[in-house]
């Protein structure tokens, strides 16, 4: 009877009594159920943190406003400069190119071996049809460019000295042998040739597998008209200029920097040094003195022809440019050398 009023308490208070369910297996359905609550909290937390993520996002996009993304291919700024060492190898090869002696003209052949492969011993020279005597005077790389990765075609200026055999005379005869001196061993014994060399680069080594071609000289410069400054015809101030001017190179000339700085104005002061030539100052040919738009009062700048000697005795004429000041009756140095067009 006792048994059966517990059993009924706990069926009012909400208990199902279950004789076959172990006590254990009770206490383990328990235990799990606040880890499940535990993990969706979790969840809920990192799902909050996204859409607070896309939200800032959101709102930094509509501050700051699209976004252009340029992308530039500058290929020019990637392509290396041709290495020195190609250069080199190809003023090497273009000097034993034009250097023979057609008495001992397989000697240039041997020269050039080491310098080109798949092409002909003499790179192209009719060496059966040469006659005279070639020797290079300079050989100087004048361009350089990138053809593809490999191959570099570089350009060398060659001055080179010609001696042709004496040419028998048209008016001669059999019985007659006077020879007459060719023309090319005169005044026209000295040629200049621009010269494409194709250089083939394969590390650090090079190479010339193709034949050199030969192309014009590049036209000069046009010489733009450029105001340098109204004329100055005050006779007084020319030959102030004039002074100062021959007083100033005479001392450069000399090298003498020490006195070379009792002509400049007052804030200015010569270079560090001049460096000494083997030419001495003769004299001031001619001197144009202008004074420029944007010259200060009392400054003009100084175009002077001078002529100089070498140690050896041939004269020469050298343009040079002062800027000076006026100050009294005496002009100071302000400059030497620098152009009125800055």
């Amino acid at each position: 009877m006792f048994k059966r009023f517990k059993k009924q308490a706990a069926t009012e208070e909400g208990e199902v009594p279950n004789s076959n369910q172990p006590a254990a297996s009770k206490k383990k359905i328990k235990e799990r159920a606040p880890r499940q609550m535990g993990g969706m909290k979790i969840l809920r937390y990192l799902l909050w943190i996204f859409v607070a993520y896309l939200v800032c996002r959101g709102i930094a996009s509509m501050v700051t406003g699209p976004k252009v993304i340029q992308q530039v291919n500058n290929y020019g700024s990637q392509i290396q400069e041709v290495p020195t060492g190609a250069k080199g190898f190809a003023a090497e090869f273009a000097t034993e190119y034009f250097t023979w002696d057609s008495n001992y003209i397989n000697g240039r052949s041997n020269r050039l071996a080491q310098f080109i492969t798949s092409i002909d011993a003499d790179a192209g020279l009719d060496a059966y049809s040469t006659k005279g005597q070639s020797d290079v005077l300079t050989a100087e790389v004048s361009d350089a460019r990138w053809i593809n990765k490999s191959l570099a075609e570089i350009t060398v200026v060659v001055r080179r000295q010609i001696h042709l055999p004496k040419q028998e005379s048209p008016e001669s005869n059999s019985a007659d042998l006077s020879l007459t001196p060719n023309p090319l061993d005169k005044d026209n014994s000295i040629i200049k040739t621009n010269m494409v060399v194709p250089v083939t680069v394969v590390g650090n080594k090079y190479v010339v597998q193709n034949y050199p071609r030969f192309i014009g000289e590049e036209e000069k410069a046009t010489a733009p008209t450029v105001d340098l400054g109204q004329v100055v015809t005050d006779q007084t101030l020319i030959d102030s200029a004039r002074k100062i001017t021959t007083s100033a190179l005479t001392a450069i000339f000399k090298n003498k920097s020490d006195e070379l700085k009792y002509f400049y104005a007052e804030g200015s002061k010569p270079a560090a040094t001049y460096q000494k030539v083997n030419y001495s100052f003769q004299k001031v040919e001619t001197l144009t003195l202008r004074q420029a738009q944007n010259d200060a009062e009392g400054h003009y700048t100084v175009y002077a022809t001078v002529s100089v000697k070498s140690a050896s005795g041939e004269n020469f004429k050298n343009d040079w440019i002062l800027k000076v000041a006026s100050k009294g009756s005496e002009m100071y140095v302000t400059s030497i050398g620098d152009s009125s067009i800055q």
